[in-house]
């Protein structure tokens, strides 16, 4: 497969997510003020969450400790202006490897149920472990397993980690614009 295929294949993946997220948006609203946004309406802070599961608790903790240690590293050798680039670059990194990474190594069995089942799976608990819930799992999901389908059909690793590495840049960009914004 040529690199421009698997790079359409990752873009076709990231409009998918996109549109995940979107669906989100509006499933949000559409539940916000009824007896369901209490258990569909995402919260961004981990205190809030409905469930407690210690293992999903200890892979967010793992998480965010990669995290912190990449940009310890990265601050050693580059100004404060490229922790935020370094995260971005390091965090999908480690996760395609912690969650997409056995599925990569048994990818000679893609074609088969146990594979999707297990990749899957593991997809769950990649959102599970970004200390989300309700409809905010959702986006998640789909990226975890778009990066499945990539290491399904490329039979590279690459596309994952590009697909999870663009889907980190685009939120966190947004975020970081609207942060501006409001002078936070």
């Amino acid at each position: 497969m040529s690199a421009r295929s698997s790079w359409l294949r990752v873009l076709v993946c990231l409009a998918v997510v996109v549109i995940a997220c979107g669906i989100k948006n509006f499933l949000a609203v559409v539940v916000s003020g009824t007896a369901w946004c209490p258990y569909l309406c995402p919260s961004l802070f981990p205190t809030e969450l409905f469930f407690s599961f210690p293992v999903l608790e200890s892979l967010f903790e793992a998480n965010s400790w990669a995290q912190a240690r990449s940009r310890d590293l990265v601050g050693l050798f580059f100004e404060d202006r490229w922790n935020l680039a370094a995260a971005l670059v390091f965090s999908p990194v480690y996760e395609e490897l912690v969650f997409r990474g056995p599925m990569f190594l048994a990818r000679r069995w893609s074609g088969s149920l146990p594979w999707w089942l297990i990749g899957i799976a593991l997809s769950l608990v990649f959102a599970l472990s970004h200390g989300r819930n309700g409809l905010a799992l959702l986006p998640l999901i789909v990226l975890g397993i778009c990066g499945l389908w990539l290491i399904a059909t490329t039979r590279r690793f690459w596309p994952a980690v590009a697909l999870h590495f663009m889907h980190n840049f685009f939120f966190t960009s947004v975020f970081v614009y609207q942060s501006s914004l409001l002078g936070e």
